[in-house]
């Protein structure tokens, strides 16, 4: 299994996301993704409009 992640900084806050195909984590909660899956270009691309 693979997985993404991103760390987003802000005002001396860290949190994170972890994507795998199904599920997603955000700062330490897991969530299910219903009717479809998270794509790794998605969170690529995703990442790089953070920039």
């Amino acid at each position: 299994m693979t997985a993404s992640m991103i760390y987003l900084y802000e005002d001396g806050k860290v949190d994170f996301i972890v994507s795998f195909e199904d599920k997603v984590m955000i700062s330490q909660e897991v969530f299910e993704v219903k009717n479809g899956e998270i794509k790794h270009s998605f969170v690529t691309d995703y990442y790089k409009s953070l920039e």
